[in-house]
């Protein structure tokens, strides 16, 4: 889907925030691995919005029934979706901007359904690259 710019900003700042851009390994025995963009919030028309433009998965998440607590949300996109919106929020994004840009790259070499890169090596880098990035960015006393 193509945003307005308005959008873009909007989205590239909730991505900042509250967003995260990770990759692992499949666990289902497969070859490849799997990238995908989680929006968590609790306010359920941020996440309502964000599925609205770009569908994905939309779920609850409580980390402790017991403490009361607002319901917790979490809109996630995957590769195919990803390609369509990061370059679309790139330029707007300021946080994780360069977090953005190396899973462009990784996007770049990788085509969908195929898992078996000649660029395995270029591959490799990026995503320790990406998992060093996020560990870094972990919040304190994690």
């Amino acid at each position: 889907m193509k945003l307005s710019i308005p959008q873009k900003a909007y989205i590239a700042g909730i991505v900042d925030g509250e967003g995260s851009l990770t990759i692992h390994k499949q666990r289902t025995g497969g070859m490849g691995y799997v990238v995908k963009l989680d929006v968590g919030n609790t306010c359920k028309e941020v996440i309502d919005y964000l599925q609205e433009l770009f569908p994905g998965t939309v779920g609850e998440y409580y980390k402790d029934p017991s403490i009361r607590r607002k319901t917790h949300w979490i809109w996630r996109i995957h590769a195919r979706k990803i390609r369509e919106l990061l370059p679309q929020i790139l330029p707007y994004m300021i946080i994780k901007r360069d977090l953005a840009k190396i899973f462009m790259r990784y996007l770049s070499i990788t085509k969908p359904g195929n898992h078996k890169s000649n660029r395995n090596k270029e591959r490799e880098i990026l995503i320790k690259e990406i998992k060093l990035r996020n560990k870094k960015n972990k919040p304190l006393g994690e």
